[in-house]
């Protein structure tokens, strides 16, 4: 990653979505984009992170954060830093919602968008232990169980795609087994057959097209926020460099 200098204001304000699961801040130090905002802020931006709907759906939470956008559309267009199920929500927004005069560019960071075989596998376990139609039925426990299977992003990608005035750019991430957190090393058994992956998302997934990928960086799903437990708190990879990239390449494109 550049380590060049240059200013990182950007001429529009920045907007942190998070992934399945996520938060904005549960504590003074305890964010889902850890140190993110502040360095960003420091650097002269405005920055929004808004809480979007867990155990929703992406259409649900899509329209949640086009709720926050429409608020502060005066504000506006923004620049979208997406991580994971983020991207999902972001491009819906952008291509379902009619959101997209407020967006101009949408950066995704190991988003699934051709579908994860962990969750091809989780569908496959629970199929066999007769759980997955009760779980399918279930409000508030991920009823739309086929949410980034591949099959269900191939489904996605066709009602999704890209908008030509939003500029689109993906990262990924890659990390060795043993260096992962506990978390998500038992899950490289699951994911090998997709090839270099973050523990979660495979780079081949995480990628939109191959002319839109930015970058791998060496890093699993968590440490890619800031977040490294187990065996990964021992490497060097500095995840505030990523975001510093990320936003050092919208300004030098003049954004």
């Amino acid at each position: 990653m550049s380590e060049s200098s240059s200013p990182l204001r950007t001429r529009h304000p920045i907007v942190l979505v998070h992934g399945a699961m996520g938060f904005v801040q549960l504590a003074p130090r305890v964010e889902y984009f850890r140190g993110v905002r502040r360095m960003l802020e420091r650097e002269g931006n405005r920055v929004f992170a808004w809480k979007t709907p867990n155990l929703a759906t992406v259409e649900s939470r899509a329209e949640a954060l086009l709720g926050h956008l429409r608020r502060h559309e005066s504000e506006g267009p923004f620049h979208l830093i997406a991580h994971s199920m983020g991207g999902l929500d972001a491009r819906c927004l952008i291509s379902s919602l009619g959101g997209a005069d407020l967006v101009a560019s949408l950066t995704t960071i190991a988003t699934p968008h051709h579908g994860t075989e962990a969750a091809d596998w989780r569908n496959r376990v629970l199929a066999r232990l007769g759980l997955l139609r009760w779980i399918g039925r279930r409000r508030g426990l991920f009823s739309q169980m086929e949410t980034f299977t591949h099959g269900w992003a191939a489904r996605f990608d066709n009602r999704n795609p890209e908008v030509p005035r939003v500029r689109y750019r993906c990262w990924a991430g890659e990390a060795p087994r043993w260096g992962m957190t506990p978390l998500l090393q038992w899950l490289c058994l699951v994911m090998r057959c997709e090839g270099p992956h973050d523990g979660v998302v495979s780079v081949a997934s995480a990628t939109l097209r191959p002319e839109l990928l930015a970058g791998v960086v060496p890093a699993d799903h968590f440490a890619q926020l800031g977040w490294k437990l187990g065996l990964n708190r021992l490497d060097r990879f500095d995840h505030l460099a990523l975001y510093r990239d990320i936003v050092r390449d919208l300004v030098e494109t003049g954004l």
